[in-house]
């Protein structure tokens, strides 16, 4: 006997009670087109570095811009050399500016790091190995740059790490790996990948997809310090991607794919405590060679390449609020439909029907009236039109509601 009453939460465009479901919106473009660029969020802006244009000139300019008033800032400090396809990370409100191709076509090892307190640029220790199409990203003090091309177009399976030291820590009392580039023991690609994506999640790196010398592939891999690395696969080959953390879940974000020889509008949510994996939405604009970052609820797509070809370079802006961060486990949904259906004795199962006017993603779940979430029941698109759910009381993970 279920002793408690439900609230059922709709997420998605489904019924007058439901959360908007995710959808990309056009913001206000970049000054100009940039594909290949970097990107990195310092004080709640958005700093994007480099890139190239349509003609294939490499970009040596860095923009900024505001969420909060949707405009652009274009004089700012240049890095001292251009690039494309370098990665870029903060540590201590700074952005360290990792690789890359320069203006000459030639892969570099070169790190920068601008200072946005002071509006300087400064060298910083370069890596061990030249890197284009890398990844970059930080736990801690410690910066990882993952993958990409070396100067012979082959690909790189190293990763590298830089402890960045404390600031005012004299270098004699510095520990021995600081202030140099160390290559990685313990996780070394199997398969050598450039144009990867890569995020943290608590104490963990995860990559995404990525190129080899076979084209772009559907590989994950999860590197624990303490453990290791793991691979599984994706749903499906991409490079060129993009990838966010955001409460609690990684989006994938467009790239390369081989099935279509052309760019992806697909924006996927992995989760990696079940590896499952879920269409968001769609881009309004399917590419590649972009940026993404994420700031509070939202992520943010900039630039990269259109469906057009490699000079298909674009300056568009989109928004995207997924309804996975709508509703935080254990919280009451901030729209809820309250439902007196449930499991009884004497019906061991209830059938819930609700109408989508438009396709949409969905989210049906259950919750007690503590606000915890008890199961759920549909985490995927729908079609428009009306549908049919059945929950007998079973709890996710097992067992049955109190």
């Amino acid at each position: 006997m279920i002793r408690c009453a439900l609230l059922l939460a709709l997420l998605g465009a489904a019924a007058p009670a439901a959360v908007p479901a995710a959808r990309a919106q056009y913001l206000t473009p970049m000054p100009e087109p940039r594909a290949g660029a970097a990107a990195a969020v310092v004080g709640g802006k958005i700093f994007v570095i480099g890139g190239e244009d349509a003609r294939g000139r490499v970009l040596d300019s860095m923009v900024r811009y505001d969420p909060k008033t949707d405009t652009w800032e274009t004089n700012l400090p240049a890095p001292d050399e251009g690039r494309v396809h370098a990665a870029a990370v903060v540590v201590d409100g700074k952005i360290y500016l990792l690789g890359g191709r320069d203006a000459d076509g030639r892969p570099t090892n070169d790190v920068e790091v601008f200072d946005p307190g002071t509006g300087r640029w400064t060298e910083g220790e370069s890596m061990r190995r030249r890197r284009v199409g890398l990844a970059a990203v930080v736990i801690g003090r410690r910066i990882f740059a993952i993958g990409g091309l070396r100067e012979d177009g082959s690909v790189d399976a190293a990763v590298e790490y830089y402890d960045v030291p404390e600031a005012g820590t004299p270098d004699d009392v510095s520990d021995d790996d600081e202030g140099d580039w160390q290559v990685l023991d313990g996780w070394t690609f199997r398969t050598a990948l450039g144009g990867l994506a890569a995020v943290t999640l608590d104490d963990a790196i995860y990559t995404f997809g990525g190129v080899s010398l076979f084209g772009p592939l559907n590989l994950v891999q999860r590197y624990r310090p303490a453990e290791g690395a793991l691979e599984f696969n994706a749903p499906r080959a991409r490079g060129w991607l993009q990838a966010v953390a955001l409460k609690r879940r990684i989006y994938v974000i467009g790239g390369y794919s081989p099935a279509t020889s052309g760019p992806l509008a697909d924006v996927e949510r992995f989760d990696p405590e079940t590896r499952r994996w879920q269409l968001e939405t769609l881009l309004a604009t399917p590419r590649w060679d972009h940026v993404a970052v994420a700031i509070g609820r939202e992520i943010f797509v900039m630039g990269g390449r259109g469906p057009r070809g490699n000079r298909d370079v674009l300056a568009s802006v989109e928004l995207i609020t997924p309804t996975g961060v709508a509703v935080e486990p254990g919280e009451t949904p901030a729209a809820s439909m309250g439902l007196d259906a449930y499991p009884t004795p004497f019906r061991a199962r209830v059938d819930l029907r609700f109408s989508l006017p438009q396709p949409a993603p969905v989210q049906l779940a259950v919750y007690d009236l503590h606000g915890r979430r008890i199961a759920t029941l549909h985490d995927a698109y729908l079609p428009a039109g009306t549908h049919t759910l059945a929950w007998s009381g079973d709890r996710d993970g097992g067992g049955t509601a109190p």
